[in-house]
């Protein structure tokens, strides 16, 4: 038997757009409670107009982006804690003018407060021969930064730029062409700045909230998805990456070399497919300092030797450098990464720096003891859900809440709200922590209308007493509710 699924109220609004306003007029994202949080909607979407209603705002306000296209000149500036919201991807959509490599958006968490910023396009030079270096959004310091279901296209610095003692969710993204020939090293959809010698003096800190994590993206013709520097920490998880710009690596992980102080701190890199359909590269993942783990990873077409392959230093500098180098790798695990044919990837060493790795003492051909994968997915996307759209029945689901019996799938008094802006197909799903579907509830067309998914006594499921999440998807939406749901 299964819950009980009804129509609450049938409405005649049809289009995503309008649900998406009624969305941010409601509870965008909740980040401060306790706090009379307002929407102010942005006259349109030029650089004046946002900052206009940015410098209007206050702690817990949500800035709208309304639906259009926009010419976008200079740059925005804002603290953490007010949250930016367009109406979608393909109704609102910010198309850089001019020649600055100003980023479109600059913002600074050094308030130590949440930032939300999603659903909208951003568009920078197209010109494939410019040698401008623009960015997307630069994140300074930012702590539990939330950014969301966006598309990015033709920057040619990045994409999406973090730096300083940040952590934080980079989620269901497109990242297309951010790569320019004319700039050459540059090209990067997300990349991650540490802050040099802070990070090495912090433990290593694998499988915490304590990094940047990029999970559910899409990436095609970037230099690299993601690169990193300077003691960065990442994490690199659930992703797709399509036919890398030029013959380079996909994922990237620089050592201290080329002037900087100091080299990437940590990444873990899971659950990913690499597919390059259309070009060749010498490396998929291409490792030059620091710790961390790679498994789990389909690393398909495009490149056949060196799938994973790891460095010192690549400037040249690695020749006057005994063992170990500052800030080389010394503890890298790899695991359960597989090609086209179904095959073990193993790892393989640039030729010159084989003194620098030696399998058994710098990395390890086996999982990590000791190591669990946090929690995905990450629950900052449970916590900034758009509640609007669909939420849990007050009062919210909760860790505390645990069937005695162990006789599980049932919450008296508790249910999903969801609401229909088109007819679709609704899915509702059960899974474990690592993403495992353990029951699939609900799966079936619907018209437009607002609905309740009740749990009861009276149509429970049972399910062995564990913590699972819940996924709703809603046509191409999907909502998750909380990873620590205890049955």
């Amino acid at each position: 038997m299964f819950p009980t699924v009804k129509n609450v109220f049938k409405s005649k609004k049809k289009r995503c757009a309008t649900v998406l306003f009624a969305l941010t007029t409601i509870c965008f994202n909740p980040l401060l409670s306790g706090v009379s949080a307002k929407v102010i909607t942005s006259s349109d979407g030029t650089t004046s107009s946002i900052q206009s209603a940015i410098n209007s705002a206050v702690s817990g306000d949500t800035i709208r982006i309304p639906q259009g296209t926009f010419s976008f000149s200079g740059s925005v500036s804002l603290n953490a804690g007010i949250s930016i919201i367009g109406t979608g991807t393909s109704s609102t959509i910010l198309r850089k003018s001019g020649s600055s490599a100003t980023p479109m958006f600059t913002i600074n968490g050094s308030n130590g407060q949440r930032v939300s910023i999603g659903h909208f396009s951003m568009i920078g030079v197209t010109s494939s021969s410019s040698s401008v270096q623009d960015v997307g959004i630069r994140l300074n310091n930012c702590k539990d930064f939330d950014v969301q279901e966006m598309n990015f296209n033709n920057f040619g610095n990045a994409a999406i730029y973090v730096k300083g003692n940040s952590r934080g969710l980079v989620r269901e993204c497109r990242f297309v062409d951010i790569y320019r020939p004319a700039i050459g090293s540059l090209g990067y959809g997300v990349v991650v700045y540490g802050d040099g010698s802070g990070a090495w003096s912090r433990p290593l800190d694998l499988g915490t909230e304590n990094a940047i994590y990029v999970e559910d993206c899409y990436f095609k013709n970037n230099r690299h998805a993601i690169a990193s520097n300077d003691g960065a920490r990442y994490v690199f998880r659930y992703n797709t990456v399509m036919d890398n710009a030029g013959n380079f690596q996909a994922i990237d992980a620089h050592g201290r070399e080329y002037g900087s102080s100091r080299g990437t701190r940590s990444y873990e890199i899971y659950n990913n497919t690499i597919d390059n359909s259309v070009r060749t590269s010498p490396y998929m993942i291409f490792i030059r300092g620091g710790d961390g783990v790679i498994f789990n990873n389909s690393l398909l077409r495009g490149c056949t030797k060196n799938q994973i392959s790891l460095a010192n230093r690549t400037d040249g500098s690695q020749s006057s450098t005994s063992y170990p180098a500052p800030d080389q790798t010394r503890k890298l695990y790899v695991w359960d990464n597989t090609d086209a044919a179904g095959k073990n990837v193993g790892v393989s060493i640039r030729s010159g720096h084989e003194s620098f790795f030696k399998p058994g003492r710098d990395f390890f051909l086996e999982s990590m003891p000791g190591y669990t994968p946090y929690t995905y997915p990450h629950p900052l996307s449970i916590q900034n859900t758009p509640v609007a759209i669909a939420e849990m029945s007050s009062p919210a689901l909760s860790s505390t809440l645990q069937n005695k019996t162990g006789v599980t799938g049932y919450i008296p008094g508790k249910s999903i709200r969801y609401f229909m802006s088109e007819p679709g197909i609704v899915r509702l799903s059960v899974h474990d922590l690592n993403g495992k579907t353990v029951e699939v509830l609900l799966n079936k067309a619907q018209s437009t209308g607002s609905y309740e998914y009740s749990f009861d006594s009276g149509n429970a499921k049972s399910f062995a007493a564990a913590k699972y999440v819940f996924r709703l998807s809603l046509g191409s939406q999907t909502f998750s509710f909380p990873g620590n749901t205890a049955f």
